[in-house]
């Protein structure tokens, strides 16, 4: 009897712990277009402003912009979360975005979206 008990229990706690709340999961994003905006300021602002769409209304749109690294190239990496328990209508979510790259006085620096690159900044 108590063998049945434990591996009740061994089963129980499997099955707890693949029905419990996972992490959030990456994923992707549809990107349609970029462009590069410098506001009229000193120093400059550079933002980039992104179109695309989400793959579900559940999806969470991420962007993440890295300082310009040796080569000057600044790296923006776009991509989605969500919740991989959650039931989602499948529909395309547009969305449209502004990003931040940072402030520039001089220099001549290449923006990377998702491995791609989009421009040049050029000061």
């Amino acid at each position: 009897m108590r063998i049945g008990i434990r591996l009740l229990a061994i089963l129980w706690l499997g099955f707890a712990a693949a029905c419990g709340p996972a992490g959030p999961a990456k994923g992707n994003v549809y990107l349609d277009s970029t462009e590069i905006v410098l506001r009229e300021s000193y120093p400059v602002q550079a933002a980039i402003l992104i179109r695309g769409s989400l793959p579900t209304p559940c999806h969470e749109l991420k962007v993440e912009v890295s300082p310009p690294d040796e080569q000057n190239r600044i790296l923006v990496s776009v991509y989605s979360v969500s919740d991989p328990n959650q039931v989602c209508i499948q529909v395309l979510e547009p969305f449209e975005e502004t990003a931040e790259l940072g402030l520039f006085t001089q220099g001549t620096f290449s923006v990377w979206v998702n491995g791609e690159s989009v421009g040049e900044i050029e000061l």
